[in-house]
């Protein structure tokens, strides 16, 4: 890699670092406005896409129709993240120390961000790379809607392979869990705690039964060697009561759980109501509502397809060795793109830590080695229709 196209990413990605965009706070417009203007820039034809409060930016450039197309994906917000005092340095400022750049959803994702921007310039001016090029940078995915990836795949081309912004060089990620996320909630009557009479009935306690099952409760699943960790199941938050001498009517809590393939949502549904129906038959006071709200499956991509191998070929001859292919626990936009039969890389970049934490980083001298593996596989990748 040239040290011009090194620190124009580096520039790039403070840039990015520089526009608060975390999810739910603030909207992604100014991001979404500077990646678009930086597109034209290079001399593309980007677009927005979705609501103008949230919008996505995504760009095709085509070089072949008959060629192999490529897809890089990476959202625009980043994690919600802690206050300001926590950190080592200013979250908004892309700050570098030695070999790392510190900030605000560098890692994930702003560093992919630049990179898949300046690389999709390099291969389309290269005039030896015949493929196409769909970018895609979403809004609102680090919340858990994924609305902007839910909006571009209703537009996006037929891809051959597609490249997600999580970083990390140690490993490949080609597959993610699902998850199944509902809410929960009980009924009680209210009354006032001191009374010698009427108890009422306490909503909170019932809802610690329910926690107590559901959090033991053993999600079935098939072991697989790539999603050897399993399933999870996990009560995030929970709300209930309006004073302290009250007996309270009404408690919710929101439950998430992380799904393997072979797991599906009418399945552990069923496990979950199975519970709660135990409950309301020992007691005559028990009331509960179960909501589900948001479903989506989990994936692998083939681990010998052409692709990966392509990548581990570059990635032994840059560093040495190959290195393992895993799948996450966190699930993305892959998880969507997924089933329009598109293989996925859901992680390989730049050495990286701290996401969605104080001091979150990238190291700097890790870009030049990540971009050069990326671009060689890709153009191989795509000498081949």
């Amino acid at each position: 890699m040239k040290d011009s196209l090194h620190k124009e990413i580096m520039e790039m990605t403070q840039a990015l670092v520089r526009i608060p965009s975390r999810t739910e706070k603030e909207s992604e417009q100014v991001i979404a406005g500077y990646v678009k203007r930086k597109l034209e820039e290079f001399g593309f034809s980007p677009e927005y896409i979705g609501p103008q409060t949230q919008p996505s930016v995504m760009c095709y450039i085509e070089k072949d129709p008959e060629a192999k197309t490529i897809w890089l994906e990476a959202p625009l917000d980043t994690s919600r993240s802690s206050d300001a005092g926590a950190w080592k340095y200013p979250p908004f400022e892309g700050v570098v120390d030695g070999d790392k750049m510190y900030g605000c959803g560098v890692a994930s994702c702003k560093i992919a961000i630049a990179m898949y921007s300046l690389l999709a310039r390099e291969l389309a001016n290269d005039p030896d790379f015949k493929g196409n090029i769909f970018l895609a940078f979403n809004a609102d995915e680090q919340c858990g809607s994924l609305t902007g990836a839910r909006e571009i795949i209703h537009r996006a081309p037929k891809a051959d392979i597609c490249l997600l912004g999580y970083q990390g060089n140690k490993e490949i990620s080609i597959g993610a869990r699902g998850w199944l996320r509902m809410h929960v909630q009980t009924m009680g009557k209210s009354h006032h705690t001191g009374a010698r009479s009427a108890k009422g009935v306490n909503a909170i306690h019932s809802m610690s039964r329910i926690i107590n099952a559901i959090s033991s409760l053993s999600l079935k699943f098939k072991k697989d060697t790539f999603f050897w960790f399993g399933p999870s199941i996990h009560v995030t938050t929970i709300r209930g009561g309006v004073a302290m001498n009250i007996v309270p009517d009404y408690c919710r809590v929101n439950i998430d759980i992380r799904l393997v393939p072979g797991q599906d949502d009418k399945s552990v549904i069923k496990q979950v109501e199975r519970e709660l129906e135990k409950m309301k038959k020992r007691d005559k006071n028990f009331e509960y509502l179960l909501d589900v709200f948001q479903y989506q499956s989990a994936y692998l991509t083939d681990p010998t397809h052409p692709f990966i191998n392509i990548l581990q070929s570059k990635i032994k001859d840059s560093t040495g060795s190959r290195v393992p292919l895993v799948a996450s626990g966190h699930g993305s936009a892959g998880n969507l793109i997924s089933e329009l039969g598109v293989p996925i890389i859901n992680a390989f970049g730049v050495e990286g830590g701290e996401e969605h934490s104080p001091d979150e980083w990238v190291s700097v001298k890790s870009i030049a080695q990540t971009f050069d593996i990326l671009s060689a596989s890709l153009s191989e990748f795509t000498k081949e229709k």
